[in-house]
């Protein structure tokens, strides 16, 4: 049995498939940098209509014609234009998406800090905070929705399946994010085995990895500094 959410499998797959060029092109990451005044559309925060008229938007004012690049070299025109998602961006529109899935208007007025002002002022440490998340212990109490929360806050993914057996147990965990530093960058899944119901992420056998080709958990993962499975109070 794998638990899923259709609102979030549909964003994914927007994040993942936008249609440009007549290919289906995978959303780089961007992140804004404040200090050196380099600035994206949506100040990395859009949603994949957002990008989607950003690219297209550029292509015009470059003269460009899309259907005449690969997916590859599409990605490549957005991510130098600074076009694309960052990971508090993402994680902040696909938690909204389940949220409305389960009949609430979204979740910016339960955030705290972010509360009216939209998902610009939003990040992974806002997200995932001891005033708006709390610590999930063990695997064995993960569920879809749930926060993997890394880098000490400054890092975050969402988990979009969890495959179980017949007894409910967690096998296998799917999370998706949008990274600079793993080797895929950019909107993507990855998942681990679970290997230890007793442990949080510690414990469980990981296949990400850097781009580096370092293990992705080893490198991200600051117990110490609240690091971990989370979820939003509001879904208590």
């Amino acid at each position: 049995m794998v638990e899923k959410s259709k609102a979030l499998e549909k964003l994914y797959y927007e994040y993942t498939h936008l249609p440009l060029g007549g290919k289906k092109v995978r959303c780089p990451y961007w992140s804004n940098r404040q200090r050196i005044l380099l600035t994206g559309p949506f100040k990395g925060k859009g949603t994949p209509k957002q990008i989607l008229q950003a690219t297209i938007k550029s292509a015009q004012e470059h003269h460009l014609d899309l259907s005449k690049l690969s997916a590859g070299d599409i990605r490549k025109f957005m991510e130098h234009h600074r076009i694309g998602v960052d990971c508090s961006g993402f994680v902040y529109h696909m938690a909204d998406a389940l949220e409305k899935e389960r009949g609430s208007k979204g979740i910016e007025d339960s955030i705290q800090g972010v509360k009216g002002k939209g998902v610009r002022k939003v990040n992974a440490f806002s997200l995932t905070n001891d005033q708006n998340s709390f610590i999930i212990k063990t695997v064995k109490d993960v569920k879809v929705g749930d926060f993997i929360r890394l880098n000490g806050g400054k890092h975050i993914a969402i988990i979009l399946r969890v495959k179980r057996n017949q007894d409910s147990i967690p096998l296998e965990v799917t999370y998706s994010h949008s990274g600079r530093l793993s080797a895929v960058t950019g909107v993507h899944t990855a998942r681990f085995f679970v290997k230890d119901l007793k442990t949080g992420l510690n414990g469980q056998k990981w296949f990400e990895k850097t781009r580096k080709d370092y293990d992705f958990l080893k490198t991200s993962f600051l117990e110490k500094d609240g690091d971990g499975i989370r979820r939003l109070k509001i879904w208590v």
